[in-house]
């Protein structure tokens, strides 16, 4: 184990300084394509999550998974896409029914003073479960500028159409009506690529989405070009 670990720290370090001596390791060039994954905090099933909450019930949302592609059309500009993933749930959340029960004559007979008679509601207990599955596909604008040496300083839009599935277990509850999440889908953030080697680097980026006013993207980047 203790072989492993020394071979991964000298690589790393290897490729660090490689990619410190080479300007193109540690910056996007013109021509460059990059293929990004990771996941981003957080996302529009917040929006069921915090419903949820106010119930006092169990509810859990993923993060965006998502998968970023880049192509550098200048040293400074590149174009893309934007492909997400995020899903949401809460558990079994129960509620009343309420039953209107209408005045029977034959009863008013029998007891005047009855509820059957009388009439009123009938409150019986339910419960149901909610579900929200969305995919996100958007285009991206990617605008480079140095201000880190060594790491690659970007900002970055996003927008386009969410595809989002609503499931609905149980009694239907029409609390659930006013839980929409959002069909079309926007973020403005900076962000910076660390270098590894020329093909490989890691990602950070923060800035501001739809529903949050500070979303956080990172995962690692493959890069490649003609």
């Amino acid at each position: 184990m203790l072989r492993i670990l020394l071979f991964l720290t000298f690589n790393f370090y290897l490729f660090s300084i490689q990619a410190q001596e080479n300007d193109h390791a540690m910056y996007t060039q013109k021509g460059d394509h990059h293929l990004s994954v990771g996941v981003g905090f957080p996302n529009a099933a917040n929006v069921i999550v915090s419903f949820a909450n106010i119930l006092n019930q169990e509810a859990k949302a993923t993060p965006e998974f998502s998968a970023k592609y880049e192509f550098a059309i200048t040293d400074k500009i590149g174009i893309g896409a934007h492909l997400g993933y995020y899903n949401a749930k809460t558990g079994e959340i129960p509620f009343m029914i309420n039953t209107n029960l209408e005045p029977d004559f034959e009863c008013c007979l029998d007891d005047p003073l009855s509820s059957c008679c009388i009439g009123g509601f009938f409150a019986e207990e339910a419960s149901s479960s909610y579900t929200i599955n969305a995919y996100n596909l958007g285009g991206r604008l990617v605008y480079h500028f140095q201000r880190f040496k060594g790491i690659d300083t970007y900002s970055a839009f996003v927008a386009g159409y969410s595809i989002v599935q609503h499931k609905e277990l149980g009694t239907p509850n029409t609390s659930f009506q006013s839980i929409k999440a959002p069909t079309f889908i926007y973020s403005a953030s900076i962000g910076g690529r660390y270098y590894f080697s020329d093909l490989l680097s890691i990602y950070l980026e923060a800035g501001n989405s739809i529903l949050s006013p500070l979303y956080i993207s990172t995962g690692m980047s493959f890069r490649w070009s003609k």
